[in-house]
């Protein structure tokens, strides 16, 4: 005959303690209120700035209509960031897939530019330059 455990095996499993953490250290108490004073935000020890990587709440430009009631935000949210560049610096275009090919190749004899593309580029200046000279007339 075997031997009989002496430990009391329970029925229910122990209900886990829900003022502690899952390292078993208790739970900061916190305030259930809604509104706070302006001394308790900035006297507040444990305020921590939002991240750059943080995602706010999407407001609609134009508001949608769900239920015959207009909604102008969204509980998804969405990260977004907008990068404002300097209009006067000319804009960087990147290079098509195809040219960065041929730029490896040697130009043939079929493909090499005619003499009449220098004449035709001076021209196009020409009249650029006379419509600059027009608007600036106009200012």
């Amino acid at each position: 005959m075997g031997k009989v455990s002496r430990f009391r095996i329970r029925r229910t499993p122990a209900r886990p303690q829900p003022n502690l953490t899952p390292m078993g250290l208790p739970r900061p108490i916190r305030l259930n209120k809604k509104e706070f004073s302006l001394e308790e935000i900035y006297t507040n020890k444990n305020y921590q700035s939002p991240t750059t990587r943080r995602t706010f709440e999407t407001i609609f430009e134009e508001p949608r209509e769900r239920n015959g009631t207009l909604i102008f935000t969204s509980s998804r949210k969405l990260r977004r960031a907008v990068e404002f560049r300097d209009s006067s610096l000319p804009r960087s275009r990147r290079p098509s897939r195809g040219v960065r090919a041929a730029a490896g190749r040697t130009l043939t004899s079929n493909l090499a530019p005619s003499p009449d593309v220098g004449t035709l580029l001076q021209q196009r200046l020409e009249e650029l330059d006379a419509l600059f000279l027009k608007e600036e007339e106009v200012d």
